[in-house]
């Protein structure tokens, strides 16, 4: 085996806590701590030296930096022997090269960390987060006695505070941004309430969950007589038994008088539930990670379930560990995940977005193939905006009159997410685990479907018209947080929406479609079309300028989908260079842009674009 080489502190760190979010062993004592449970210091000095020995001429190992954390073993006078990495007896993972320990000055490490410049947690809560700097200001969020934020625009001691709260306290990507009255921010650190502590009746307890049930006697058939929120303070009325299932409690509610009841045991805890807290998985201080030890994916599932959730409770747990060396699970471990399946299976979304207006010929920017990287269409640079606004120029899109399509509601391009579908045409989504809903095919996935079927209709390269009823689903081969499932939406060579020529998919070497008609496009419907519904006349094409339009040929059918002569929808394709894959370009051209336009109570509007795929990865 290699000698040690010391490794620097925040790295180490680093390691060890992504290596302990996944395990969650639980922690134990050496044999001479100062204090069972964690015993973290941090250093308050510009810089700490850490010594092999308590003598100040000892060999230097380390040398720690502002902010940073170790664990505390012992003390011995003036000196502390420290350790790196997270609680006292948790042993690294195969592969980690053994903590750093040895002696610093007790002088210099303090019981609570150093607060960053920006760095403010909740003095008293609930804390009300608002949407805007008002007393009347929607409320977004509450905040419980210690959950750590941080401060974006500080206000006067009367007045309103911005702040970003949730995840790593950012404000952003994973974390939000609200108003806080400014008096109720400490700068220092605030531990959070907890019966027993800081003048806490030890008898308190609150509400782990969202509408936990108060009952008039300790069983799961007596009469409920309130579903108390979130928090609800209340005292236990008598110590319950070690293994009682029901404990006999009294509200705390200051707006109402106090009752009496029956709770399930598991569902009090001993300090306030504080998402902000317990959904986020590590922390990071002066340039150094540290894991979260109130992170509980399991509980942020019970208030809010989810995929996520979920995933995140089994990562935690180990799930993708196998050998000798795993981490022991919760011994309801599989029970517990058996029963978050349940509970999502089926379960009902109302999350709705609204989508995208449709854009008209004038709004058409070509995004979707200049980003590409098509030698055609340069990056940077007015070139690729004048090709593809002369390539518009050169559609077939004269003013037609109204026909079949009169509102954006009646349709939708088939890249549609759900949610925007959902709002479009009125309707909600479900989720399913595929374990439950099909073993066989989708063993592993996670599924989301609307609730309402829609039409599917499909223009064919003959010139007929398929339509056919389709609920609109969503199929994720896996959720895992922890691991990056590359191309899992990829649709595979060729076109998402249609299907490719012959001669296309054997100069690229691909699997050639199927003998018959071809798939040129396909959309959402809010009604099928009429038995009439066919292509005006024949295929027509044009030859275009590379230098000018950046394609070298384009072709169009013009469909009617309700039999009165009039253009419903036209249909393109584009032929020239196309972008490859990654940054192996063509040595041919291959028609690789297709677009459909729909008359939208008489004018032409984008409905959507497919631009061939030629690998992923």
């Amino acid at each position: 085996m290699k000698p040690r080489r010391p490794t620097p502190l925040a790295h180490v760190i680093g390691l060890l806590a992504q290596y302990l979010l996944l395990t969650a062993l639980p922690s134990g004592g050496l044999a001479q701590p100062v204090q069972a449970g964690p015993a973290y210091r941090w250093n308050h000095s510009p810089s700490l030296d850490i010594r092999e020995g308590q003598a100040p001429g000892t060999k230097l190992l380390h040398r720690l930096g502002q902010g940073q954390r170790v664990v505390l073993l012992r003390s011995v006078g003036s000196q502390c022997e420290v350790r790196e990495g997270d609680l006292p007896g948790r042993t690294p993972p195969p592969g980690f090269a053994p903590p750093l320990q040895g002696w610093a000055t007790c002088a210099s490490l303090a019981a609570q960390p150093l607060p960053m410049p920006d760095e403010r947690w909740v003095a008293s809560g609930p804390l009300l987060v608002r949407t805007q700097a008002t007393a009347d200001a929607p409320v977004q969020a509450r905040l419980q006695q210690g959950s750590r934020v941080r401060l974006i625009k500080p206000g006067p001691e009367e007045g309103y505070c911005e702040l970003g709260f949730g995840g790593f306290y950012g404000p952003a990507p994973d974390s939000m941004r609200g108003f806080v009255a400014c008096r109720f921010l400490s700068p220092r650190w605030v531990a959070p309430a907890r019966a027993g502590e800081a003048g806490v009746p030890a008898e308190r307890r609150w509400a782990a969950g969202s509408g936990v049930l108060l009952r008039t006697a300790a069983q799961p058939q007596a009469e409920v007589l309130a579903r108390l929120p979130l928090n609800t303070e209340m005292n236990l009325r008598a110590q319950p038994a070690p293994d009682a299932s029901y404990c006999a409690v009294q509200t705390q509610i200051p707006t109402q008088s106090p009752q009496d009841g029956f709770v399930a045991c598991k569902l009090l805890a001993r300090s306030p539930v504080a998402p902000e807290r317990i959904g986020v998985s590590a922390w990071e201080r002066w340039g150094v990670s540290e894991s979260n030890l109130e992170y509980n994916p399991r509980q942020m599932f019970a208030l809010e379930p989810s995929w996520d959730w979920m995933a995140h409770y089994e990562t935690q747990q180990g799930h993708a560990c196998e050998g000798a060396h795993c981490p022991p699970r919760d011994a309801d471990f599989e029970v517990e995940r058996a029963r978050m399946r349940q509970l999502l299976h089926g379960q009902l979304v109302a999350e709705r977005e609204p989508p995208p207006p449709l854009p008209s010929l004038t709004e058409v920017d070509g995004r979707a193939w200049t980003e590409r990287g098509s030698p055609d269409f340069p990056l940077e640079g007015p070139m690729a905006a004048a090709r593809v606004k002369a390539f518009l120029a050169a559609l077939p899109l004269q003013p037609p009159a109204p026909s079949w399509f009169r509102s954006e509601a009646e349709l939708a391009d088939p890249a549609t997410p759900l949610a925007q579908l959902a709002h479009r045409f009125d309707a909600q989504q479900r989720w399913y685990v595929g374990a439950l809903l099909n073993p066989q095919d989708w063993a592993h996935a996670r599924v989301e479907r609307l609730t309402q079927p829609l039409v599917r209709v499909e223009l064919l390269s003959d010139g007929r018209v398929r339509a056919r009823s389709q609920l609109p689903q969503q199929v994720r081969g896996a959720w895992r947080p922890d691991v990056d499932y590359l191309c899992e939406d990829w649709p595979g060579e060729g076109f998402a929406f249609g299907d490719l020529d012959g001669a296309t998919a054997q100069r690229n070497g691909w699997q050639a479609s199927p003998a018959g008609p071809r798939r040129l496009f396909w959309f959402y419907s809010s009604r099928p079309p009429a038995a009439a519904a066919k292509a005006l006349g024949a295929l027509e094409r044009v030859a275009l300028k590379r230098e000018q339009h950046g394609f070298t040929r384009l072709e169009w059918r013009r469909f009617d989908l309700d039999g009165d002569g009039l253009p419903d929808l036209l249909w393109a394709e584009a032929t020239g260079r196309a972008p490859g894959h990654l940054d192996e370009r063509p040595a041919h051209d291959d028609p690789w842009v297709r677009l459909l336009f729909v008359n939208l109570a008489g004018q032409w509007r984008l409905l959507g674009s497919d631009v061939m795929s030629y690998g992923c990865g």
